[in-house]
This record gives C-alpha cells, sequence and structure tokens, in this order.
C-alpha cells in the first residue's frame, strides 16, 4: 500500500523544487541588486565628479591671481575681504557647500563659510601635490561631522596656490537608501519564489501522488478504482498506461477465477458421487455387520476435500456482495446456536455486548465472516476460556470486535494471517481469514488483527458507508 515512505519521498521532490527556485532566485536577485547598486553609484560618482571639476575651473577663472601674495589672516586685510567676498558669492551662485583657498603648506588663507583644518587637508596631500597647473581632482566621497557626504574638489591656481571647493553628495545617502530597497526587493523575491514554487511542486507532486495510490490500489486488487481525473500532459500518458494495466489484470484475474471455479467444480462434481457410493457401501456394510472402518475414513477424507474445494470457491469468487439492514441480536442468536454445543464441550464464557442495533452489510457475508472468527477463537482458546463479540462506533465508522483470551497471533505482523493458505493448524485450508478479508472488501470493509495486552487477540470488521 501506499504509505509513509512514499509520502517522505514526494516531500522531498517538493522540498528540492522549492529550494532550487529559493536558491535561484537569491542568487539573481542578489547579484542583480548588487551591480544596479555599483552600477547606480559609479554614474552617479562621476557625474558629481566632473560637475566639481567643471565649477572648480569656472570658479577659478573668476579670481584675480595678482592679489593672492597679499593674504593675511586677518579680517581687515583687504586682500582677504576681496576674495572672501568673491568666495562667498560664486559659491551661493554655484551652490557649493564651500569654497577655500589654501597655499603649498595646506594651510586655508581664506574661506566662503567654515574654516578648513590642514589636518583634514593633509588626507588629500598625495593628490593635491600631483597637481599641475590649471588641473583639477577630486577626491573619494566622505561623512563629514555632520554625518553628511561630502567631496572636495581642487584647482591649482599656480606654483603656489590651490583653490578647494566643498560639494553636497546628499544623492550617496540616497543611494544607501537604494541598497535597502534592492534588499527588501530580492527578499520579497525570495517569498515569491517560494510560495511559485510550492505552487509548482504542488502542481507536480499532487499529480504524482494521484497515480502511486491508484497504482497502489490496483496492485491490492481493487481494479474498480477509479482513475484520477486532473492529470494532464506526460503524466496523462502514465495515468492511461495504468488504466490499460488495470483492465489487463482485471480480465486476467477473471480468466483465473473463472478457471479455478470450473476446476473446482469439475473436481466436486465426481467427489460428490464418491461421497455417495460410500455412503451406499457403509450402509450396505452396517446392515451385514461389517468392519466400515475404512469406508469411514474415506468419507471423512471426501468430506474434507469438499470442504477445501469450497473455500477455495468462497475465496477465487466470492458471492456478488447485496448489503442490507443486518440486525445484529438476530445474527449472533443464529451464530451462537450454531456453536453452542462446542461453547459447552469447552465450558466457553461467550458474550456480546451491542451499543449499535444494526450495520450496512450483506447478511450471508457478514454471517460467514463472523462464523470463521468465532471457529477460530475457539480453536485458539482453551477449556473454560472466553470469547466476548462487541458493536459499537468509532468517529465515521460501526465496528464488530471479536476478542478472546487464547494464545494470541505468534507472527510479528498480525496483518500476514490474512494471507491466502497462510494456516497454524495441521488440517486448515488457510482460506478462513483470506474469505474473511476477500469478503470485507466487497462490502467497503476492512478487518485487522491485534495481539491484546494481556492475553488473546481481537480481529475488528471495519464497517464504512451508512450510519447506523
Amino acid at each position: 500500500m501506499y504509505n509513509l515512505a512514499d509520502r517522505i519521498r514526494n516531500t522531498t521532490i517538493k522540498s528540492k523544487i522549492i529550494l532550487i527556485f529559493s536558491v535561484i532566485t537569491v542568487i539573481l536577485v542578489g547579484v542583480t541588486a548588487r551591480v544596479s547598486y555599483v552600477f547606480v553609484k559609479d554614474i552617479y560618482q562621476r557625474q558629481l565628479e566632473d560637475q566639481v571639476n567643471l565649477l572648480s575651473s569656472l570658479l577659478a577663472d573668476e579670481l584675480e591671481l595678482k592679489y593672492l601674495n597679499f593674504i593675511e589672516s586677518d579680517e581687515n586685510n583687504l586682500a582677504y575681504k576681496h576674495y572672501k567676498q568673491i568666495l562667498t558669492d560664486k559659491i551661493n551662485k554655484m551652490q557649493f557647500t564651500n569654497g577655500f583657498i589654501f597655499n603649498q603648506k595646506l594651510q586655508v588663507l581664506v574661506s566662503a563659510n567654515k574654516d578648513i583644518s590642514t589636518a583634514r587637508l593633509m588626507i588629500n596631500r598625495k593628490e593635491i601635490n600631483e597637481l599641475a597647473r590649471h588641473e583639477s581632482s577630486v577626491s573619494l566621497p566622505f561623512k563629514d561631522e555632520d554625518d553628511k557626504w561630502r567631496l572636495w574638489g581642487f584647482y591649482r591656481l599656480n606654483e603656489q596656490y590651490y583653490l578647494g571647493v566643498q560639494e553636497n553628495a546628499d544623492r550617496l545617502e540616497k543611494l544607501d537608501y537604494l541598497a535597502w530597497l534592492f534588499f527588501a526587493i530580492g527578499f520579497g523575491g525570495v517569498l515569491i519564489t517560494i510560495i511559485a514554487g510550492w505552487l509548482l511542486a504542488r502542481t507536480i507532486a499532487r499529480p504524482i501522488d494521484e497515480l502511486v495510490q491508484f497504482s497502489a490500489k490496483i496492485g491490492d486488487g481493487q481494479f474498480n478504482a477509479q482513475a484520477p481525473k486532473k492529470v494532464h500532459g506526460e503524466l496523462a500518458i502514465l495515468k492511461n498506461a495504468l488504466i490499460k494495466m488495470r483492465y489487463d489484470l482485471a480480465l486476467k484475474q477473471e480468466e483465473k477465477e473463472e478457471l479455478l471455479a470450473q476446476i473446482a467444480h469439475e473436481i466436486r462434481n465426481p467427489l460428490g458421487g464418491i461421497e455417495l457410493l460410500a455412503g451406499l457401501i457403509k450402509e450396505d456394510s452396517d446392515a451385514e455387520s461389517k468392519n466400515t472402518d475404512y469406508i469411514q475414513k474415506i468419507l471423512d477424507e471426501v468430506h474434507g476435500l469438499k470442504s477445501q474445494i469450497t473455500a477455495y470457491l468462497y475465496y477465487s469468487r466470492p458471492l456478488q456482495a447485496e448489503p442490507e439492514r443486518v440486525q445484529l441480536n438476530n445474527l449472533y442468536a443464529e451464530i451462537e446456536d450454531i456453536f453452542k454445543k462446542r461453547f459447552q464441550e469447552k465450558n466457553i464464557q461467550f458474550s456480546c455486548e451491542n451499543l449499535i442495533s444494526s450495520v450496512w452489510f450483506d447478511r450471508r457475508h457478514l454471517r460467514q465472516i463472523v462464523t470463521n472468527l468465532l471457529s477460530n477463537s475457539l480453536d485458539a482458546v482453551k477449556a473454560d476460556g472466553k470469547i466476548h463479540i462487541k458493536s459499537f462506533s468509532r468517529d465515521t465508522k460501526n465496528i464488530i470486535s471479536v476478542s478472546d483470551d487464547g494464545s494470541g497471533i505468534k507472527l510479528k505482523n498480525p496483518a500476514q494471517i490474512f494471507a491466502p493458505f497462510y494456516t497454524t493448524r495441521t488440517n486448515g485450508t488457510g482460506l478462513g481469514l483470506s474469505v474473511c478479508k476477500k469478503l470485507c472488501e466487497e462490502n467497503r470493509a476492512d478487518i485487522s488483527a491485534q495481539n491484546n495486552k494481556d492475553k488473546g487477540c481481537t480481529f475488528e470488521i471495519l464497517i464504512q458507508g451508512r450510519k447506523t
């Protein structure tokens, strides 16, 4: 039957599909987000550098270099006032953050806004010293004491003096937000992919699961099982193959059952004649007061052989079920009468407990099933033993249980006792419980067995369908 191991394998298929989709998405989204961030940042930084270089050159053209040697760090100095005014006007007009003039020693002589320390300029000392006259360069973006992105621009005015500008790089902060946005988009993409992968895995695994269950039913001999409907594409080819296999197996099973039944009939007919003739001989011998032991043995062997053939017939081709409302009290009373003598011989304590009044079942089949189970219990229990029949409901099923305090089931897997030809009795056919199982299947029921905790075993008939 379709078991937990099969479900675990199907679950693994689903997990692999979801995992593969997720890993691919994480890699693609991660690489795309990183490349996009670096690409956008590089474009913005280059545009900003070109802008700073251009504005630095324009600002430098506005400065008169002939007064640079007269600048002193005194606010009353005319050269200082002159350059500060120019820097302030141009910086405001060009929308720079700050503009300043400094010398080769990196000492700031005049600044449009707040003063710039020599220590700050020392960071860019190398690139400043490498500047040729009328050449400009731009530093890497950095965060100032206000935790805002800035950019230095340097322009060499002559051999001794330099022009410096400070530009906002606020868009870099937006790029940081963009990086988080890419991350959020990637995370969302992963979630969407997981959901899509789960749906895809479910779409693939569910029809496979249904086909596996369908094939398992065919393997169990349920040739009337319905094939799954919502199966398309390549799996539909597999479904059609299973349907054909079901038809072929059902046809072969029907042929086999017909053959077995025919053979059984052909054997049973002459056996009936032998039994009749042996009976007549025995009667004649009784009348003449002769020894009839051998004739009785012949009759016993013929009777046993007929019982076996009858069991084969029931197993190979049971009567078609005709379910009806079976009153359990009446049925149990009939069966108790059948076994009354055997109960008395072994002093068996037999009891019935009916919590439901009736079940929906073929009466002939149910009578044979319960009779077989009671017969097995009688063989298993010792003298003064107990046999108990109970009828009750559990969940959506009606259950009939037959319990005894006999020797129990010696197998590790009690379900094996329902296999054809399995028996522990020397004179048993091994088909009694197999016939019970087959008759249960004919009535959409099931039968199970298990050992009791203390002693003996319990058989349960699980009846589905109509409620009582």
